[in-house]
Parts: C-alpha cells; sequence; structure tokens
C-alpha cells in the first residue's frame, strides 16, 4: 500500500530549504509552509521556524554566504537531467 510509504513526521510549521537551487537566481527560494504540506528529501527545513530565521535565510548576506561556501556543480552532471533533456549523452 502506497500511503504507507509516505513520510510521517510532520511539524506544525516548518521552513522549507531547498538542498539544489540554480546558481542562477539572485535568491534560494524558501517558504514558510504548514503541516498539511511535507517536507522531503533531498530538501531540509527548519521545524517551527519563525520569520526571524525566515529573515536569515533569505537575507542577501546569506544568499552572499553561500555563493562563496557552497558547492557548485556543473550544469548537466546529474544523469536524470540529461535524461529528461531528451536522452543521455
Amino acid at each position: 500500500m502506497p500511503h504507507l510509504f509516505r513520510e510521517q513526521y510532520n511539524p506544525d510549521r516548518f521552513i522549507f530549504v531547498p538542498q539544489v537551487s540554480s546558481e542562477r537566481r539572485s535568491y534560494i527560494p524558501i517558504d514558510i509552509l504548514s503541516s498539511n504540506k511535507i517536507p522531503i528529501a533531498p530538501n531540509f527545513f527548519v521545524e517551527n521556524g519563525g520569520l526571524f530565521e525566515f529573515g536569515i535565510l533569505t537575507s542577501e548576506m546569506h544568499s552572499d554566504w553561500m555563493r562563496a561556501v557552497g558547492g557548485r556543480r556543473p550544469a548537466l552532471s546529474c544523469p536524470a537531467l540529461e535524461v529528461h533533456q531528451g536522452g543521455l549523452r
């Protein structure tokens, strides 16, 4: 039964932070979500995160820090992405 294999833990409120984002974006797409959404891998979440944490994570200083210390991958290094774009290369 597929419904038995879903994530069972849902915090009342959480800040959703994607693990991977496009390097072309000038921001990281972060959002505050409620328990009717399910955080799954490969993403992070801050349980019961408030506006203070949200403000820090969405600040330009945090984006600069992520660009300085975050890893970067070549645009087409993901095999799934290559398949999605029209076959293996």
